[in-house]
């Protein structure tokens, strides 16, 4: 399919480099090409990229959003799958499953799948992806929510908002804040399914999740923050 590229970001990941190979050779939708975006990985993953055929760029300072805008900026398709190499598709039409609903509205901005834990996964890792991400997809016009773990995204709108350069993570949801504030919509395809080993918090990281709590705060995404004043101890 001419119009659809993949990004994916690689730090030592070489034996997940085959394992996301793999599952893509066996996808009803064979992307035009796939670029790895590596930070300084020091195992054998851009060797394993090369010989693979995947196109290989890298980034000295990393910063997730600006790894993504490098990859984003050299692709060639109308449709951009952003997906973690570590992150397994669970059947053979997660690819299709994934870009169809881009097809249902030109709004939506972007698609997210689900994401279901490993067997080798933390308890808390395992409960977080149940509770996340849910059996039923749905539109999302308002809900700020959007992750690049296993996700889709219009070229020719993140031509209009790319990602965050300097966010240390959560560049999706900032990412998401700005698509719907200008009107667009997102969707999260609970078909487009990927094995996911960590899950979204990390088995509680609670350095993580410090900084996470941070740039929400720094960007404005508590919607809370502006009626925190009524409640006093």
């Amino acid at each position: 399919m001419n119009n659809v590229s993949i990004v994916t970001r690689t730090k030592n990941e070489s034996e997940d480099l085959l394992s996301f190979a793999a599952a893509l050779n066996r996808q009803t939708i064979t992307p035009s090409e796939i670029i790895v975006v590596d930070n300084n990985s020091d195992d054998n993953s851009v060797k394993v990229a090369h010989e693979l055929g995947f196109r290989v760029l890298s980034t000295n300072s990393y910063f997730p959003g600006n790894a993504l805008n490098i990859g984003i900026e050299q692709t060639i398709g109308d449709f951009i799958v952003l997906v973690s190499v570590h992150c397994i598709p669970t059947n053979s039409r997660w690819l299709e499953n994934l870009i169809e609903p881009l097809f249902m509205d030109e709004l939506i901005a972007g698609v997210y799948g689900r994401q279901l834990p490993c067997e080798d996964s933390k308890p808390n890792d395992s409960r977080d992806l149940y509770s996340i991400f849910g059996s039923e997809s749905k539109l999302q016009t308002s809900e700020i929510f959007f992750h690049n773990a296993n996700s889709v995204i219009r070229k020719s709108v993140w031509e209009e908002f790319q990602f965050s350069k300097n966010a240390t993570n959560i560049e999706d949801r900032i990412w998401a804040k700005e698509v719907l504030a200008r009107g667009y919509k997102i969707f999260y395809s609970s078909k487009a399914s990927v094995f996911h080993s960590h899950g979204v918090n990390h088995n509680g990281n609670e350095s993580r999740a410090e900084s996470v709590v941070k740039v929400m705060k720094d960007r404005n995404l508590y919607e809370h923050e502006k009626d925190k004043d009524w409640y006093k101890r």
